[in-house]
């Protein structure tokens, strides 16, 4: 059998660009993969947190957020930016 490919493309140092290309890719699609995990769960955080801003009773742009450590979980207090009042909390680290 001939082979067909030009010199240059059969040569061994082209093997190893395409072989470093594959590796590019490959390692591109997992950082895209780790990404869009990441995505999609702040996307789930960002909808957890919503009910909890929508329960103080204020939009978002009117509330702080102070970030208190506890025993076993941590969390968030809500405060007003006005008058500084604690209006909610939320189990989430603020940190």
């Amino acid at each position: 059998m001939e082979n067909t490919l030009p010199p240059a493309a059969s040569s061994p140092s082209a093997h190893g660009f395409q072989w470093a290309w594959r590796w590019r890719a490959a390692a591109i699609h997992l950082a895209l993969s780790a990404l869009v995990a990441a995505l999609a769960a702040l996307l789930v955080f960002a909808a957890e947190l919503q009910g909890y801003v929508a329960a103080t009773g204020r939009s978002a742009e009117q509330l702080k957020y102070l970030p208190l450590l506890a025993r076993r979980t941590d969390w968030v207090a809500l405060v007003d930016g006005q008058s500084g009042e604690i209006v909610g909390h939320a189990p989430f680290d603020g940190f």
